[in-house]
């Protein structure tokens, strides 16, 4: 969309103008994430990561960009993309202990590193990220097709009791 729309030019600038509500429930579930990882709750730190996940995608639903774009919209739109930027880049560096490789494209498009530094500008402190062109990535999690999940069971079948 960032692509189509705006040449993949990012901006966060009007995020909190239209998301801030967003960006303080995404802080109060980072909040929550050090626990789980003391008492490593790693399935419960992952769950608490799909919230953040599902307010973008609430986010995309709600603001229906398309639709936007046709109203000239542009702002709105713009405000949108900054604000799922933003909440991938702090996805990204929440979940880079857990999946290194697939964070670090993510943060090679987003470009940000996934360092210290990084962690403490957007995750604890919750800055936006600066104006930025997306870097198009292939899907970081392709599509399986039913015949290869069979092939890679073996062909192994579970019969009920």
């Amino acid at each position: 969309m960032s692509y189509k729309y705006f040449d993949g030019v990012i901006v966060s600038g009007q995020c909190e103008k239209y998301y801030s509500g967003e960006l303080k429930r995404i802080q109060t579930v980072i909040g929550e994430l050090d626990q789980l990882m003391v008492d490593i709750q790693i399935n419960r730190y992952l769950e608490y990561l799909w919230r953040i996940l599902s307010m973008g995608n609430k986010a995309i639903d709600t603001a229906k960009p398309r639709v936007r774009m046709k109203e000239g919209k542009e702002a709105e739109v713009q405000a949108l993309l900054g604000f799922i930027a933003n909440l991938l880049a702090k996805v990204a560096l929440l979940l880079h202990p857990i999946m290194p490789e697939i964070t670090l494209k993510m943060g090679r498009a987003l470009k940000i590193t996934l360092d210290a530094a990084s962690f403490k500008t957007y995750v604890t402190e919750g800055q936006l990220l600066a104006d930025f062109t997306i870097e198009k990535v292939p899907p970081l999690f392709p599509k399986i097709e039913a015949p290869l999940i069979a092939e890679a069971s073996g062909g192994i079948s579970i019969a009920a009791p």
